[in-house]
């Protein structure tokens, strides 16, 4: 669970505030329940999707730990550098891109991520789409993992959304991954 808010302070850029709840279960063992380290970020986008070109930005992202909470947080500040794309053709988006996490700490590694989504508008109120992604390994005792997801929002007006998805790992490790949440605009 999380809070967010994203500001349009100019056109083409926006402010980003993440503050989490995190929950984490593992079998035979209780579930983990703590706040995770704040995100903060500024996204921009320097290329405007026309009827041939994508729009083209990056979102570079700083994680600042904010309290010590060894289960959700090492202690250290990460930063993750992306770039990425998106073009539209009517109910069918596309998008996604390549980032580099900056990992500091013992035991850590800077790493890549590449993801990339197709969704599909069904109606002014479903959307639904599609999500591959690799990550390299984070850590020194860790993989890399390929694996998808599978999502999307009902939208009960124009500011109020239901998000969802369900995705597992491909590659290395076996790992079930889950998100719902509620998205309100105002």
């Amino acid at each position: 669970m999380y809070f967010e808010v994203n500001y349009g302070i100019v056109p083409g850029m926006q402010v980003h505030l993440l503050v989490p709840l995190n929950y984490a279960t593992t079998p035979h063992q209780p579930a983990q329940f703590g706040y995770a380290d704040t995100e903060l970020g500024v996204k921009y986008c320097f290329l405007k999707e026309t009827k041939n070109r994508p729009q083209i930005g990056v979102f570079p992202i700083v994680e600042v730990p904010t309290i010590k909470n060894n289960a959700f947080s090492d202690g250290k500040v990460k930063t993750f550098i992306p770039v990425w794309a998106q073009k539209s053709w009517n109910k069918v988006t596309t998008y996604g891109g390549v980032g580099y996490l900056i990992n500091p700490g013992k035991n850590n590694e800077n790493s890549l991520f590449a993801g990339w989504e197709m969704q599909y508008d069904f109606s002014n109120v479903v959307t639904m789409g599609r999500e591959l992604y690799f990550q390299s390994a984070d850590t020194v005792d860790s993989q890399s993992t390929t694996g998808f997801d599978l999502g999307g929002s009902v939208n009960f007006s124009p500011k109020t959304h239901l998000l969802f998805s369900l995705g597992q790992s491909l590659t290395n490790t076996s790992i079930t991954s889950s998100y719902i949440g509620l998205l309100w605009t105002i």
